[in-house]
């Protein structure tokens, strides 16, 4: 806590203990409420995510958790054949999404993996990948273009990749989760 002068100083020593720790709680908000440059470089880390047709790159600012997926799911009637079904989670129920199945409309059975668990407004969803790997920083102006037609996704999923660096599509995640939860 910085003082302004000796008299809020002074003030402090006359606070009883749970007002002092409120005013530190206040002042502690205050200043985790303005992002520093090394925070704001956070918002542009990446997690590599290994999927059958190659490495694709999801936002980590974008991701709660990443948990071991679990190989028990409630299967949904009628669900896109990328929705594999539902699991619980923390007291919610997460929908699983195969990413792989979903970017390129394959049909490949998956077991094992890791769960990416990412907020939509509606819902929590789990985006089941093989495998994750490291984390990258990307600036935006290093993102080529998506060039469609590409073996790594459809031309009815161009819309979830914001660009492509390193040759790895980048994805966009609030397109993605809009995408899966209509």
């Amino acid at each position: 806590m910085a003082f302004q002068d000796e008299k809020d100083a002074q003030s402090l020593e006359q606070l009883t203990d749970e007002e002092f720790w409120q005013r530190a709680r206040a002042e502690a908000a205050q200043a985790a409420s303005v992002i520093s440059p090394s925070e704001s470089a956070a918002l542009h880390q990446y997690l590599a995510c290994e999927l059958q047709r190659g490495t694709y790159l999801v936002p980590l600012h974008a991701i709660e958790a990443v948990i071991p997926a679990s190989s028990s799911l409630a299967r949904l009637p009628f669900a896109p054949r990328w929705l594999h079904g539902v699991q619980a989670w923390r007291g919610e129920i997460v929908a699983v999404v195969s990413l792989d199945d979903y970017l390129s409309d394959s049909d490949a059975p998956v077991s094992g993996g890791m769960l990416l668990v990412a907020r939509h407004p509606e819902c929590a969803i789990g985006l089941r990948v093989p495998g994750v790997g490291l984390t990258t920083t990307i600036e935006l102006e290093q993102l080529a273009p998506a060039i469609t037609p590409s073996d790594l996704y459809t031309p009815a999923r161009v819309a979830v990749v914001k660009g492509l660096y390193a040759g790895c599509p980048v994805l966009d995640m609030v397109t993605l989760l809009d995408d899966v939860t209509l």
